[in-house]
């Protein structure tokens, strides 16, 4: 799925749902967010799922910038989704809880 049916299907499921008060964007999330950190924009909530490489410096900061009151975080990779935790933890955020979940349970090697 590419990003534009990404949108596509998120504007979708609000209208079938009947949520009016959320907005989706279709751009770079790191580009985005400094923009967004830069207007000083008010935002409720983030929904993070970073490539392998998790979060860099430039999208937390600004991230914390706008102070969110909630982040989830999805990730592929337990180390960078480490690196990017302590990072938020720093910056005032609680890890309220975490729950791993097996995305690929038939690709096993044992």
């Amino acid at each position: 799925m590419n990003n534009n049916d990404g949108v596509k299907d998120a504007v979708i499921n609000a209208k079938r749902n009947n949520i009016n008060n959320v907005h989706f964007h279709r751009a770079d999330v790191g580009k985005f967010m400094v923009e967004l950190a830069m207007k000083n924009e008010a935002i409720d909530a983030v929904i993070m799922d970073p490539p392998r490489a998790g979060g860099d410096e430039e999208l937390l900061t600004s991230m914390c910038k706008l102070k969110p009151e909630k982040i989830v975080c999805i990730s592929c990779n337990p180390e960078t989704q480490a690196r990017d935790l302590a990072f938020l933890v720093k910056h005032r955020y609680q890890v309220k809880g975490i729950q791993p979940v097996d995305m690929f349970p038939k690709n096993k090697s044992y």
